[in-house]
């Protein structure tokens, strides 16, 4: 690892924020309703056959309306979210064009991503009948959404996938060593009906909205409720 000579920084700020959540898209909605102690969870079922739960799911943005998606490949529901939370988030932060080729950008998730892998693999081998589409494949099992995010923004700075793991935490100690002016952090994920089906089986989902306090309240994680979105700060 290269550190810049006499590039140690002691002062790094947050300088923007974007949210896709289910209490909405963008940042002015999303603090308003927080503030209004909303959360955004209902008691719904997003499958057949499964048990309505309390849940969050994301509301309906048009993709198109917030931005220019010139490639000839739309960019998979999943990627949309983050470039659609990123793009909020560099709003906010006003960077100009100078500075966004060399922003950096880290995304941290969990279960989200199989369920691309799952749909993958459900139409080659059920559908496809074992035809490999050289395209799909290769947006598949690549970083993808990271990728999408580094193309529409043309940025050049280090850049990563994390499981489980905060992305601020890397990227303050990117600027701090020197390594990165500006980072794009994001936090990604999305309800899969695998998971509403292992949590309902493990008796750690909640069934009623009067059962919100709970998740607050109950600090060994016991229960818990779901919901897609992403979040991002600019650091």
């Amino acid at each position: 690892i290269k550190i810049r000579p006499g590039c140690m920084r002691k002062n790094i700020y947050i300088t923007g924020l974007g949210f896709y959540t289910p209490l909405g898209y963008g940042q002015k909605e999303t603090l308003k309703r927080l503030r209004n102690g909303e959360s955004g969870l209902k008691v719904k079922s997003l499958w057949d056959g499964i048990e309505p739960c309390l849940i969050g799911e994301l509301p309906d943005v048009s993709f198109d309306e917030h931005i220019d998606w010139k490639e000839p490949f739309r960019p998979t529901p999943y990627s949309q979210i983050l470039i659609l939370s990123c793009y909020d988030a560099v709003m906010d932060a006003l960077i100009n064009e100078n500075d966004i080729k060399l922003t950096g950008c880290i995304m941290e998730t969990c279960l989200g991503p199989s369920e691309n892998v799952n749909e993958y693999m459900k139409d080659l081998l059920l559908i496809k009948k074992g035809i490999i589409s050289p395209m799909k494949f290769t947006r598949t099992v690549s970083n993808t959404a990271l990728g999408d995010v580094s193309r529409y923004f043309k940025l050049k700075g280090p850049s990563c996938i994390l499981l489980t793991e905060s992305s601020v935490s890397y990227a303050y100690d990117l600027i701090r060593l020197g390594m990165a002016d500006i980072v794009i952090c994001s936090a990604i994920d999305l309800v899969t009906k695998e998971v509403i089906l292992l949590k309902g089986h493990d008796g750690k989902l909640l069934y009623s909205e009067e059962d919100i306090s709970r998740i607050h309240e109950n600090s060994d994680n016991d229960v818990d409720a779901w919901a897609s979105g992403c979040c991002t700060v600019i650091l």
